[in-house]
């Protein structure tokens, strides 16, 4: 599953990226560990102005090393997202019944997280104790193959050691992940229910609450970041011994060459220098490692079983949309609710249809059926050719763009025949002190905390956006809710001028409204 995402990530970003970043790492890594040869040049009695002014330079490397690493986390940065984003816009319907927004945000973020500090983090310090490792155990080796080998072994001893530690700090990854998830679903649901908190003056207790979820989150993390820095000081001791030793062995076979022996210590202190981070950054891998997992395992990433079904739709050369013995269930957390049992109807063309039911019934089912959210268990849904079907309900959102986006979504420009029809029916509806000839409706809505629209101006936006457009199958599912009588007939009215060419079918709980209906199904047994 990780293995799977990061390939899709290297993919989108482009891995002759990754190779000539990886590249790019190694060379200045190399320069930089040329540093012990350059500083033993510098104490001759002469002075080597060559390696003086490599040296200076080598000390900027760290800087330069940061644009590279800039330039593919950014790049990281965007794909992450944009994978997760393909993915979940591949999932069916269902596959949202068991998500908060807030919980795939929070997931999204995540993962996003991991994987910057992945490339930012975890990348350059594989690509450092690699070069430093194979690149001092060569120069080494030049003085004495038996000390190179010895310490080549030393370091993967310590990476080996390093790697076994790390399993203790394993266990505590997913808690401190499902802590940050319960905070952010707190705040997500403390905005999402203003109204509510306002109404009860409940704020000690969302407080209290929200204590609560970060008291937890604090405890979580503390015990793993303690756990991870007495990890870190028993790696560093392991580390400084081996090394100590292997400068003893060095010291006792090279005592009669000074150029040689500073040379070794100088390699060998910057060995412990470069080496040392090791142990954190291991950790660090194995942590957002885990993190990674658990993240992608709790958007179930790479699970294609939601959407292989078996097809129950057919095209038909007719007009109408035709139920035939429809079943259907709703699936949440292992358990199966029969909403729909064996129910066969008829939506005809050029009618406007009203579905009633008691709650419960199936009706926004119905609705989702038609518009191919939902996949019936059983049954046959027969559809005519080259249908576009629209679904609007109650609950439908703006997106926080401008009007104009929002009015001809997908699309970003109306016609002007289109805007002259907007403009006419927003007059009808009363709604053109927001929408008319005068108003710009290229102006970006602000966030949904300004609430700029009370709820009966967001359902009218909505019926626009459905009279203005070009599908031939509409479903309103109680998108009369927040109206008023008199804007409910007007609606009905401009309804019934449109609905020659199309099948219109409207969800309602209103008894005064059905004298609008040229037919109503109910679905109350």
């Amino acid at each position: 599953m990780i293995i799977s995402y990061l390939k899709d990530v290297m993919r989108d970003t482009g891995k002759f990226k990754y190779i000539i970043s990886v590249g790019g790492l190694c060379v200045l890594n190399i320069i930089i560990c040329l540093q012990p040869y350059f500083l033993s040049k510098l104490v001759n009695n002469e002075v080597n102005y060559k390696c003086l002014l490599f040296f200076l330079i080598s000390l900027l490397i760290p800087a330069l090393i940061n644009f590279i690493k800039n330039d593919l986390v950014q790049a990281t940065r965007k794909s992450s997202k944009r994978i997760l984003f393909l993915f979940l816009e591949s999932r069916g319907y269902e596959y949202y019944n068991d998500y908060k927004s807030s919980t795939l945000q929070s997931l999204m973020s995540e993962i996003s997280f991991v994987c910057r500090n992945l490339v930012q983090e975890l990348l350059p310090s594989i690509v450092k104790v690699a070069v430093t490792v194979l690149f001092y155990t060569s120069l080494i080796s030049g003085y004495s193959l038996e000390i190179g080998i010895l310490y080549l072994l030393v370091c993967l001893i310590y990476m080996v050691l390093s790697a076994i530690l790390t399993q203790k700090n394993r266990n505590d990854i997913k808690k401190a992940l499902d802590s940050t998830v319960e905070v952010n679903k707190s705040i997500d649901d403390f905005f999402k229910n203003l109204d509510t908190v306002f109404s009860y003056l409940s704020f000690k207790h969302e407080l209290e609450f929200f204590d609560t979820r970060l008291t937890c989150e604090k405890n979580i993390y503390y015990k793993s970041q303690k756990q991870r820095h007495l990890v870190y000081l028993l790696q560093q001791v392991i580390l400084v011994f081996l090394i100590g030793l292997i400068l003893y062995i060095g010291l006792i076979n090279f005592s009669s060459f000074k150029q040689q022996n500073l040379e070794f210590i100088l390699i060998l202190i910057y060995s412990v220098l470069n080496l040392s981070n090791f142990g954190t950054d291991f950790l660090g891998g194995v942590e957002l490692k885990d993190r990674l997992e658990a993240a992608l395992s709790k958007l179930q990433y790479g699970n294609n079983r939601d959407i292989i079904k078996q097809n129950h739709r057919l095209i038909y050369d007719g007009l109408d949309v035709i139920f035939d013995n429809i079943s259907y269930c709703y699936k949440k957390l292992d358990n199966e609710v029969q909403v729909l049992k064996d129910l066969s109807c008829r939506f005809e063309y050029g009618k406007l249809t009203a579905l009633i039911g008691d709650n419960g019934s199936g009706k926004s089912t119905v609705l989702k059926l038609i518009a191919d959210f939902l996949i019936p268990d059983k049954g046959i849904i027969y559809q005519p050719l080259k249908t576009k079907v629209l679904y609007i309900n109650q609950d439908s959102v703006l997106f926080n763009r401008s009007l104009l986006d929002n009015l001809g979504y997908p699309h970003t420009e109306l016609t002007s025949d289109q805007l002259e029809t907007l403009y006419s029916l927003a007059k009808k509806l009363e709604i053109d002190n927001i929408i008319s000839p005068h108003t710009d409706l290229n102006v970006e809505i602000t966030g949904e905390m300004t609430k700029s629209f009370s709820g009966g101006e967001k359902q009218k936006i909505l019926i626009l956006r459905a009279l203005i457009s070009d599908f031939n199958i509409i479903l309103f599912d109680e998108i009369t809710s927040g109206l008023d009588i008199k804007s409910s007939s007007t609606f009905y009215q401009l309804i019934k001028e449109t609905v020659s060419n199309k099948v219109v079918i409207c969800i309602t709980h209103r008894k005064e409204e059905l004298q609008y209906f040229d037919e109503i199904i109910s679905l109350n047994i």
